[in-house]
């Protein structure tokens, strides 16, 4: 298993370590990612604008 970031370091340092940034998966998924941005991350990105995060 591997911690990666959801919203990637690339493109948010800030949310490094955050934990509500962070999930589990096998290391070869990991391995697999790029630094891409999708509905996914832009969800999670209007959450934690919600919440009070300056991003």
């Amino acid at each position: 298993m591997s911690a990666d970031h959801i919203i990637p370091f690339a493109v948010a340092p800030q949310l490094d370590k955050v934990i509500a940034n962070l999930e589990l998966m096998p290391l070869r998924m990991n391995q697999g990612k790029a630094s891409r941005v999708g509905q996914r991350q832009i969800d999670l990105l209007q959450k934690l604008r919600e919440a009070g995060w300056r991003l």
